[in-house]
């Protein structure tokens, strides 16, 4: 077993609450976005990446240099906790920082089905 000092620093974690300042949910006028949503960095964002603070500096980056990409892989690309990207991300997107591509819906979900369904049968 392996004593806490001799873990690489880039592999230890870190807890959720240290990342997002306490907040476990999203705050005021954030709404939570699902893991899915691809999020895509704003030119406001861009243009003042250098002043973003530690992990939001790393998701503008990440964004600026792949371009859009879900909520989820930020979080496996940057080794964050799951909740704290959403967290993150969400007050992120109602910043205007961030911005968000809409989701599918359970209506989209249904029509996905019928169509292969439809293939299925061809």
């Amino acid at each position: 077993m392996k004593y806490e000092d001799e873990i690489p620093t880039e592999t230890r974690a870190v807890r959720s609450f240290i990342v997002t300042g306490g907040r476990a949910r999203t705050e005021g006028r954030a709404t939570e976005l699902a893991l899915e949503t691809l999020v895509d960095a704003t030119p406001m964002a861009r243009r003042r990446v250098s002043t973003l603070q530690f992990e939001r500096r790393s998701i503008v980056q990440l964004l600026v240099a792949d371009g859009a990409t879900s909520i989820a892989e930020i979080s496996a690309q940057l080794e964050l906790p799951m909740r704290a990207s959403q967290v993150l991300v969400s007050e992120m997107v109602a910043d205007g920082v961030l911005s968000a591509q809409e989701t599918v819906s359970n209506a989209d979900v249904d029509l996905l089905l019928r169509i292969r369904s439809t293939i299925a049968a061809l």
